[in-house]
């Protein structure tokens, strides 16, 4: 037999408990989970389990469990406020940035000061694009884990405004055909009927939209197809 008085119970601390979670994250603001720091991460950690055990755990009272967590809720706050006011807390409690790539030379003592193995650096350096340290002048390890890098002036990508060059404007991709599916709320949308897109396949020797993976289309008419099973070499080398 369920044991209703006992389920309702929970329910309503747990409610309750989602309530008050709610209006104090709200009053700390709005981060992005890139943007938190590890003292950030601890205190929603310490805060999410407070919340838990005000839920399930009777012999926790709801007073003392709203007193917790405003607690742990309010005194970050106030420490973000001070570390506003004074650059010494906001070292302290934040850490500074590190720098570990300097004019394409790993700096092996900021590496191990950072926590990050060699690997996990190069690995978020591809990840914004970048597959060669000795194009790189300065990485940095800021306070929240990510890393930001400067590129050598003569590695940086030229941009249209520096050439002075107006491109068409592409706009949107919209897809067309996803995993061998023709998305025809997407044609009507982007005023493409089947029969065009067919043909268009035909002349890249597709037969039908089964043999697609992927067809997508931008504002200038550019169709962009990616077929099944490509038999492409690759090598496990990173």
């Amino acid at each position: 037999m369920i044991p209703v008085k006992e389920v309702l119970n929970v329910g309503l601390r747990s409610i309750f408990a989602f309530i008050v979670l709610f209006a104090l994250t709200r009053i700390n603001g709005k981060k992005q989970i890139s943007q938190i720091t590890f003292f950030d991460y601890v205190i929603g950690i310490s805060i999410g389990s407070i919340a838990s055990e005000m839920s399930i755990n009777r012999d926790v009272s709801i007073v003392n469990g709203v007193v917790s967590l405003i607690i742990w809720s309010v005194f970050p706050l106030l420490l973000t406020f001070l570390s506003m006011s004074s650059e010494k807390i906001r070292s302290f409690l934040d850490g500074t940035p590190i720098i570990v790539i300097q004019n394409g030379k790993l700096l092996e003592k900021n590496v191990r000061k950072s926590r990050f193995m060699v690997s996990e650096i190069l690995e978020q350096l591809r990840i914004k694009g970048v597959f060669h340290v000795d194009d790189v002048d300065y990485a940095v390890v800021e306070t929240n884990g990510d890393i930001s890098f400067l590129l050598k002036p003569n590695r940086e990508v030229v941009t249209n405004a520096d050439l002075n060059l107006h491109p068409d404007y592409r706009g949107l991709t919209i897809n067309l055909i996803i995993d061998g599916k023709i998305l025809y709320k997407h044609l009507r949308h982007s005023n493409i009927n089947e029969k065009w897109l067919l043909k268009e396949l035909k002349k890249m020797k597709i037969n039908s939209a089964d043999e697609v993976f992927l067809a997508s289309v931008d504002a200038t008419g550019k169709l962009y197809v990616s077929t099944r099973n490509v038999n492409l070499t690759t090598y496990d080398v990173i």
